[in-house]
């Protein structure tokens, strides 16, 4: 039986809006944080860097300066893109009323994040901490998602048995690592999926939602 929900941050309790972080750009900058996102998939360089970010061992300001020696033409876009990226990104609401509800159901519930300076900040801002039995942040820790080791220690912190665990991610890589470790896992690519995903299999407060939405008068 599901007793302990852990949920991602981006892309499960938060979104990011891209469209208006484009907007932000200029046409240059657009093709090469295109690049830049090629090179972290393919690349091993510009994904080693990236891995410093998350794992909190470099700053924005210093993945920039690396990046830049590189690729001169590349000055400043990541700071840029983190300013952007941070101020499009978006709690939702309704997932925190989600998860507050879930505990007061006696469900345990917990972050576990690939994170940066920039959505610790969110964080931090939103006072999201309050709302969790334990956040686990790569920022802090020093250890990143898919990586088995950050799995075990989140279980092994907060005593949890992953067969009584379900897992909320929205990349299938987590979630395979996940399943193997033993947790269930549960796909989600936004907070309103994350919303209706976890309300629909868990109870009363999305069910109370759903009636409210049906019996409010269509707008014209």
């Amino acid at each position: 039986m599901i007793r302990n929900l852990i949920f991602d941050f981006v892309g499960v309790i938060a979104d990011v809006d891209h469209k208006k972080v484009l907007k932000d750009l200029t046409f240059a900058e657009k093709i090469k944080t295109l690049r830049l996102v090629v090179s972290h998939k393919r690349g091993k360089a510009v994904k080693e860097l990236f891995d410093a970010y998350q794992a909190g061992e470099i700053s924005t300001a210093e993945f920039d300066l690396l990046l830049q020696r590189s690729k001169p033409s590349y000055k400043g876009l990541v700071t840029k893109l983190s300013k952007s990226i941070e101020s499009n990104l978006q709690v939702n609401e309704d997932v925190i009323s989600l998860i507050d509800q879930l505990r007061k159901d006696d469900f345990k519930v917990y972050m576990l994040s690939n994170s940066t300076p920039e959505t610790e900040r969110i964080i931090e801002e939103n006072n999201l901490r309050q709302h969790f039995d334990g956040l686990v942040l790569s920022t802090e820790l020093g250890l990143l998602k898919p990586d088995e080791s950050i799995f075990e220690y989140t279980a092994e912190k907060y005593s949890l048995k992953p067969i009584d665990t379900l897992f909320i991610d929205d990349t299938d890589e987590n979630l395979a690592t996940a399943q193997y470790f033993g947790f269930k896992t549960l796909k989600s690519s936004s907070s309103q999926e994350t919303f209706h995903q976890v309300g629909r299999r868990f109870y009363s407060l999305y069910q109370q939602f759903a009636k409210q939405q049906k019996e409010e008068p269509e707008k014209e």
